[in-house]
């Protein structure tokens, strides 16, 4: 299975992980990140949904592909996605951590740094 992305805006226009031109697209290009009412993660293969985030106001969408190499092995990737908001001066987040090698969704709140999948990203600018 390969995970790929697709961002879904309020206005029902679409911006696929890889373009039409066939060029991927970064994440961190997105563009009004503010109108984004769904992320999509879905099996490239099969066209099929894996994971749908629906968005709501004053949700930041958070978006990672982590890479785990192994000697001689094949590697582990997993697509964290999910979403973050301050509400009475705390940040509350729920991230999904969707496993490429068998599709397996663990969810999870708050980061934890001990974790060998779960620790914090650096954050962006637009994700704080």
């Amino acid at each position: 299975m390969e995970i790929r992305w697709l961002a879904i805006y309020k206005n029902g226009d679409r911006i696929a992980q890889v373009g039409p031109d066939g060029k991927d697209i970064s994440y961190d290009a997105l563009p009004n990140r503010d109108q984004i009412s769904d992320f999509a993660l879905y099996d490239h293969s099969t066209k099929k949904a894996i994971l749908t985030l629906h968005l709501e106001p004053g949700q930041r969408l958070i978006y990672r592909r982590r890479v785990a190499k192994s000697a001689g092995g094949k590697d582990e990737v997993c697509c964290l996605a999910g979403w973050r908001r301050t509400v009475a001066g705390e940040c509350i987040q729920s991230i999904a951590y969707v496993f490429e090698s068998t599709g397996r969704i663990e969810m999870a709140g708050a980061f934890n740094e001990k974790h060998p999948w779960f620790y914090s990203p650096v954050l962006r600018d637009f994700e704080v």
